[in-house]
């Protein structure tokens, strides 16, 4: 366990430092450097693996210490990319701007990722047997290509909207939304609906007999990802309005309603009942945050924020009203 631990730690910081980098560099629209960052940090770490895995040799703490290595290694060039980024003088109100902004994000990653969805499974090991996060492993490993697109749109769509929105306002980004949608959702909704018809075979295809009697689990965790990823598209619309405390208290909300009818569901019904559960937590966290977001479509949030990105209160926006370049009623462009 000690090995573990001493590399774990390592492995977090240089990943949360690459992490930084690439951040950066999708926030300055430099795709083929961030593309150049990734493809040194995973590929990396894959070819690694692989070679501890050929050898015979690989072992969890030198799994992670290969995930620190490669992701230290591209940390350390993403610091050279982002040089120039870095040069300019600290703004304190922009420091204050972005904690304001990212204290909520922060808070809803912990309780969004952690409380409505591992928990169940670690819930549903507690109470089942180890067995069950086994399976659910299993399961969630079908679905990684999807992640590979997702984690790439959760760090483009919130950037590709704010701009949108200063350049464009409320308009231009529910434009973008919907272009958005309607490019995602087929793609990793059509994967989810191939996964579920086709969940037999495929478990059976990766993983042998062994767990090629989990089909009907297979089909739930495909409705619960195709949810997720719908709800990471309007989040990020709700960032690019600066909502963030708004996305966090939906999710907290949810959070506390959803873990002791999750509870009950994994007693009642088993491993179905942890899938369940994070099924009713994802329908329920689109559906509030498509709440959310129609709420702020129509004014609801009293906020808006010109061309030159900064935010208007209620009494600037009202002020703003009559300025030339924005027509407003009740505080909605037209």
């Amino acid at each position: 366990m000690a090995p573990l631990l001493l590399t774990l730690a390592p492995s977090i910081v240089s990943r949360q430092l690459q992490e930084f980098v690439r951040r950066i560099l999708y926030t300055e629209g430099r795709l083929a450097a961030a593309f150049v960052n990734d493809s040194i940090s995973y590929g990396g770490q894959a070819l690694a693996i692989a070679a501890l895995w050929w050898l015979d040799g690989l072992t969890a703490p030198l799994a992670l210490g290969a995930v620190a290595a490669a992701s230290a290694i591209a940390a350390a060039l993403g610091g050279w990319q982002i040089r120039g980024s870095l040069a300019g003088r600290i703004d304190p109100s922009v420091c204050a701007e972005n904690w304001h902004f990212g204290k909520w994000l922060a808070a809803t990653e912990v309780v969004g990722t952690w409380l409505s969805g591992w928990f169940f499974v670690y819930l549903g090991a507690a109470v089942l047997g180890r067995a069950v996060a086994a399976i659910l492993g299993a399961v969630n490993t079908i679905f990684g290509p999807t992640r590979v697109l997702a984690y790439a749109m959760d760090a483009v769509l919130p950037i590709h909207f704010a701009r949108s929105q200063a350049v464009g306002g409320r308009a231009a980004l529910y434009a973008q939304l919907k272009a958005a949608s309607l490019l995602a959702v087929p793609l990793l909704g059509g994967y989810c609906l191939l996964v579920a018809i086709f969940a037999e075979p495929l478990m059976r295809l990766v993983y042998g007999e062994k767990y090629a009697g989990n089909a009907s689990l297979v089909a739930l965790y495909a409705t619960c990802t195709c949810f997720s990823y719908v709800t990471m598209i309007i989040t990020a619309a709700l960032c690019a309005r600066r909502l963030t405390r708004l996305v966090f208290m939906n999710q907290l909300c949810i959070s506390l309603i959803a873990t002791p009818v999750g509870c009950f569901l994994i007693l009642t019904l088993g491993i179905h009942g942890v899938v369940l559960s994070m099924i009713a937590t994802s329908l329920a966290t689109c559906l509030l945050s498509w709440r959310a977001y129609r709420w702020d479509l129509a004014g609801g949030s009293h906020l808006d924020v010109r061309a030159d990105g900064r935010a208007l209160g209620p009494i600037a926006l009202a002020r703003a009203c009559t300025d030339p370049p924005l027509d407003c009623v009740g505080g909605i462009e037209q």
